[in-house]
């Protein structure tokens, strides 16, 4: 029953953060995925200019969100979008 309420109480906390940095996340995996996606960001960034390549290739592991409809994107704006990286990644290895 504790961890029930740990679990519950992690989530609320969870959902707080998530609505100050206007990203919602409806589950743990989405989360972790978002945290590799930023430590990803600050050590590749800089080092070799793989900033883009490296936050598409993790948002791509992300689970499908239904609420984020909204957030999707428009044919036109997909030059320099998810799916293109994940061609590119495809074909090296």
């Amino acid at each position: 029953m504790d961890s029930i309420n740990v679990e519950f109480k992690f989530y609320e906390e969870f959902n707080k953060l998530a609505e100050k940095t206007e990203t919602k996340w409806t589950n743990l995996n989405a989360f972790v995925y978002h945290v590799m996606e930023q430590e990803n960001r600050l050590m590749f960034a800089r080092c070799n200019n793989l900033k883009r390549k490296r936050r598409s290739y993790v948002k791509s592991k992300l689970p499908a969100n239904p609420e984020s409809s909204d957030e999707e994107e428009a044919p036109d704006s997909q030059i320099g979008s998810v799916h293109v990286y994940n061609h590119h990644e495809e074909q090296e290895g």
